[in-house]
């Protein structure tokens, strides 16, 4: 098996930032992660008002993140994963 060129924090870290752009409050992005039989799942936590920037219209802005993630995922050999945390989601204002 290939030993991986990227570490999981460059990965979270860098899962940071491009939320941290995305959204209006970027010092209350953090991203948690944790190791997975295949991998690493990341767990993104954001202000609740900013939920809906980091979601999109029709869940397109996490799932274009989610693809760029795959997509390093399977160049290392392995899955990488992630999603908004549950907390956040319940907490968001409504539209």
């Amino acid at each position: 098996m290939q030993t991986s060129s990227l570490e999981p924090l460059e990965n979270a870290d860098l899962l940071t930032e491009i939320v941290r752009a995305l959204v209006k409050n970027p010092e209350d992005v953090s991203v948690k992660e944790e190791k997975t039989q295949h991998g690493f799942h990341f767990r993104i936590i954001c202000a609740p008002s900013d939920a809906g920037l980091v979601i999109g219209t029709g869940g397109t802005i996490i799932n274009a993140i989610r693809t760029l993630y795959k997509s390093f995922g399977a160049a290392e050999d392995m899955k990488l994963t992630l999603d908004l945390d549950e907390s956040v989601k319940a907490l968001r204002p409504a539209a």
